[in-house]
């Protein structure tokens, strides 16, 4: 399995989270559907991130399950090319992933290896995405007790 980490936009302005990301479709009929499926995906993702603290305490067969919802979700994610301007290809002002997001769920083992301090745990983590295709990560640790 590859590394699997899951950031949602966070509104920096009034400190609130938003997972929604421009469209680049025009209206669809089965759109209510997608909608539904995806908040139904997200709902998942978010309880399991929760049971496992983000990835941190995951089991393989957690791992594997949120593989599965993060597929799932990139099938039904309306933005075409969402990583453009990010991914060393188009370096044009039209990136859907311009903003800072919050780290919601990772397996990838530099992330998860971070839980392993005996004197300060991993809290918020964000990935700041300001001037593409440059990300800045950002982590917070707060003192183990």
């Amino acid at each position: 399995l590859r590394p699997n980490t899951k950031f949602y936009n966070a509104d920096t302005d009034e400190g609130s989270f938003s997972d929604s990301v421009p469209s680049d479709t025009a209206a669809d009929p089965q759109l209510p559907a997608v909608e539904s499926n995806a908040e139904d995906l997200k709902r998942k993702l978010y309880q399991l991130a929760a049971s496992y603290d983000r990835g941190f305490a995951s089991t393989p067969k957690a791992r594997l399950e949120a593989n599965e919802i993060i597929e799932q979700l990139a099938a039904v994610n309306p933005t075409e090319n969402a990583a453009r301007g990010i991914d060393g290809g188009d370096f044009s002002d039209d990136v859907p992933l311009r903003a800072t997001w919050r780290m919601i769920w990772t397996s990838a083992f530099d992330v998860v290896s971070l839980g392993a301090s005996p004197i300060a745990a991993p809290s918020a983590i964000y990935q700041q995405i300001t001037d593409p295709p440059i990300a800045t990560n950002i982590i917070d640790f707060i003192p183990r007790a």
